[in-house]
């Protein structure tokens, strides 16, 4: 079967070449995420919770010297956010949650290739197929006008061979759409620890429910009451127009 893979045949040269670079950078990729994906380098709440019980303390340093090491992707998101707040004096809210998400686009690094290859393998492969039965039954042409016999051992073993580049095809896309899906779920549920770890330092170093800003229900609650400000003033205004017209009446009467 190898043999009729690989063989010399320009309709399989034409589809086996693309989709043996495409196996092989699949290959890559799933070895390089899998260990970007290690737990060990990825993300470690024990830290969160001693960033955070440092900040409560009012111990901005203590906090920095903890992931001064930088040697996890949350040490090093978090040193930054705690050099732009007490450095650069950058509210918590931006300094952790708007800076620190940002920097997570990383986790997505790879995926749109593996959708590529998972979309086009399939047709690299249809295409070899095509083309190779296209060259079958010119042979299968050519040999009836010689007035030859056609063996059909040989046209089944060509339309065979061209059938084998739809089947690579798809032992390619299989394992990069399973690739591509499981990563990202895997860079999902990373993304939400880590919203969660950078939300729980903003709240102790004052921001979201401190004075630095507003949250968004607090905001809320204060519309209802512009709104009955806004329309005593209305029923106010109305009130004195109809006082007025009622005055000009009555002065018209007399």
């Amino acid at each position: 079967m190898w043999n009729q893979i690989f063989s010399t045949e320009w309709t399989n040269l034409i589809a086996m070449i693309p989709l043996l670079i495409g196996s092989i950078v699949t290959i890559g990729i799933i070895v390089e995420r899998l260990l970007h994906f290690r737990p060990s380098g990825m993300f470690d709440q024990n830290t969160v919770d001693a960033v955070t019980q440092k900040i409560a303390q009012g111990d901005g340093d203590g906090a920095t010297a903890l992931v001064e090491k930088r040697g996890t992707l949350l040490e090093a998101l978090l040193h930054d956010g705690l050099k732009d707040h007490y450095q650069k004096k950058v509210l918590p809210e931006v300094a952790f949650l708007d800076h620190g998400m940002s920097k997570l686009d990383i986790l997505a690094t790879w995926v749109p290739v593996l959708n590529f290859i998972a979309k086009v393998a399939p047709l690299v492969g249809l295409l070899g197929t095509v083309l190779g039965m296209i060259n079958s039954f010119e042979v299968i042409s050519a040999s009836a006008g010689e007035n030859a016999e056609v063996k059909p051992e040989e046209v089944a073993k060509g339309i065979g061979t061209a059938l084998l580049t739809t089947a690579s095809g798809l032992m390619v896309a299989i394992p990069a759409m399973a690739a591509s899906t499981t990563l990202t779920r895997l860079g999902q549920n990373v993304y939400n620890q880590f919203e969660d770890a950078f939300r729980q330092v903003t709240i102790a170093a004052g921001g979201l429910r401190g004075d630095t800003g507003a949250s968004l229900a607090e905001l809320s609650n204060s519309l209802p009451t512009e709104k009955i400000s806004t329309d005593a003033i209305k029923a106010t205004d109305n009130k004195e127009t109809e006082e007025k017209t009622e005055d000009s009446s009555s002065e018209e009467s007399k």
